[in-house]
């Protein structure tokens, strides 16, 4: 259990990593980031239920 705290934790960490990345890059989508975070949050706990 604390294991898949510690993996959560540190997935919310990258994403606000790449969050200030894509801030940087004006040229991006708003809705193209937004459905690649919403691809990359579902395949995250795909993962974790399997795991």
């Amino acid at each position: 259990m604390l294991e898949n705290e510690n993996r959560t934790a540190v997935h919310l960490w990258e994403i606000e990593n790449y969050q200030s990345q894509f801030y940087t890059i004006q040229s991006l989508d708003i809705s193209s980031i937004r459905a690649f975070f919403n691809v990359g949050r579902l395949c995250f706990f795909v993962c974790l239920n399997i795991v």
